[in-house]
């Protein structure tokens, strides 16, 4: 047997005659790495599998791609996206980036790979649908449980009921109501409609000195029906309509018909209204007060337009009734000057029966309540840095602006946030929308607009310099000369200059 033949033997493995010579022979030990399993944990996957992978001792092997992101037969975990690999190698935490590439994890045996997962991040919107106001998205991360924001939306003649998840359905969840899970895609949105529900509110008959009993009327705000049908009498009168406050004259005002359709009388929940009756003998008037733009109040053509705007009725034996102001105010009321005006409506058999209501004529484009008769207005101004810094209170900017309002002994109020109105008398240049509120009404408001720009620089004008007043025979004290010289030696000097 050569010195180099190969001799391979077995640990342990009974020979003879290793060497015919009965030399010494050397054995060599032959080494072959051990072989291991890679295993892989879903730590909380609910989907898929993933197969052992068989690595070498001292060959590296690259670890199977993560299948666990969301694909047909594979690992998934709802609502997480996949970051790395967790083993214990040697008793130390190490972690493995997906795909990568590993050396000697374990002398031999199984090891197992624990998936680790990052919880999605979504936003909630909210949607106001058809209500007013604005809300900033929620944010969550998937599997943490919070309250969603208290709604701040507000629609009027409505309450919020709480969240839905479509425009038209019903409550999916109240307000501020905990919830968690809502999205399972990273950075996914879900939209959160407000759900409305109209109000409720009640109509109360009076019957106004006369006699008899009806029933309180059950209203929703965006319900409309007709009245009851009067039921209370009184003697000696006819019944005419239902008022809104009780009669200030004999005669009374009419605001609603008996049977009319209305709606939207009440705007809060468990609201109330309350209708008076009215009521006439032979030759009472009956007449409501009325609100309208100048630009209506233009188009009249005559007073006796009025008649049927403001209610004007009576039972005279058909003869008409006769609408009387003054000159001066009739003049003002069809040229659509803003004002409230007295109007008496007379009874054409006995001028001693009349009554007196009011024609309030506002600015175009005003904020007008018909019910109660009330409205706000006030202008767009464009106003210098100076002119703002100038503004001391809420005042100045209520007149600045012209802000204009009715009712019964109102007044208009300019409402800028107190950072807004701060910034206007620092003068800074913006456009600021101002709120203007009735006081009276809180809910009849109108939005102008306020323009602060720059201050025009005035041009600077150089200071006039009288020159010196000079005899013609002075003589200048440089050349000696008399002025009139000098004059002379200039023109001569002039026309050489041009030859």
């Amino acid at each position: 047997m050569s010195q180099t033949e190969k001799l391979n033997t077995l640990d342990q493995q009974l020979v003879i005659n290793l060497d015919p010579r009965g030399e010494n022979r050397t054995l060599y030990a032959v080494w072959e790495a051990n072989g291991y399993i890679i295993k892989f944990d879903g730590s909380g996957a609910n989907s898929g599998i993933m197969v052992d992978q068989n690595a070498i001792y001292d060959v590296s092997t690259k670890l199977t791609a993560n299948t666990y992101p969301v694909l047909a037969n594979t690992f998934a975990k709802t609502g997480y996206v996949f970051n790395d690999w967790k083993a214990t190698v040697n008793g130390l935490e190490v972690k493995f980036i997906d795909e990568a590439t590993v050396l000697n994890l374990i002398t031999e045996g199984e090891i197992t790979l624990y998936a680790e997962w990052l919880a999605n991040d979504y936003s909630v919107i909210f949607n106001e649908n058809t209500g007013t106001g604005t809300m900033t998205n929620q944010e969550f991360k998937y599997d943490e449980s919070k309250a969603l924001s208290t709604n701040t939306f507000t629609k009027e003649g409505y309450r919020f009921s709480g969240w839905s998840l479509t425009p038209d359905g019903t409550v999916d969840y109240t307000d501020s109501q905990e919830v968690s899970n809502l999205v399972t895609e990273q950075n996914g949105t879900i939209t959160l409609y407000a759900v409305w529900t109209a109000n409720d509110y009640s109509v109360i008959f009076n019957e106004n000195t006369g006699t008899g009993t009806m029933a309180n009327q059950e209203f929703k705000y965006d319900a409309s029906k007709a009245l009851s049908t009067n039921a209370f009498t009184k003697t000696g009168y006819t019944f005419t309509g239902w008022s809104l406050m009780p009669i200030r004259t004999a005669s009374g005002t009419v605001d609603y018909t008996d049977g009319e359709e209305v709606s939207k009388l009440v705007t809060e929940q468990n609201g109330t209204i309350t209708l008076y009756a009215v009521w006439i003998t032979f030759g009472d008037i009956t007449a409501h007060d009325h609100i309208m733009e100048s630009k209506d109040a233009i188009s009249l053509g005559s007073l006796d337009a009025l008649i049927s705007l403001m209610g004007a009725s009576g039972n005279f034996g058909g003869t008409p009734i006769i609408p009387i102001v003054s000159s001066e105010f009739e003049t003002e009321i069809l040229s659509g000057k803003k004002g409230i005006y007295d109007v008496t409506f007379t009874n054409p058999k006995d001028p001693n029966v009349s009554i007196t209501v009011k024609l309030t004529i506002v600015p175009n484009g005003s904020t007008i309540d018909p019910i109660n008769k009330a409205s706000v207005y006030a202008e767009d101004k464009t106003i210098y840095q100076s002119e703002a810094k100038a503004i001391t209170n809420i005042n100045e900017l209520t007149n600045l602006m012209n802000g204009y309002a009715t009712f019964d002994n109102t007044v208009v109020t300019a409402n800028p946030s107190t950072i807004r109105f701060n910034e206007i008398q620092m003068g800074n240049i913006d456009t600021y929308e101002i709120t203007f509120t009735n006081s009276s009404v809180d809910s009849v408001q109108y939005i102008a607009l306020l323009t602060v720009i720059k201050d025009i620089e005035e041009p600077v004008v150089p200071p006039v310099v009288t020159p010196p007043t000079v005899s013609p025979e002075t003589e200048l004290p440089v050349t000696g000369l008399t002025l009139g010289t000098v004059l002379r030696i200039y023109f001569r000097s002039y026309r050489i200059n041009n030859f």
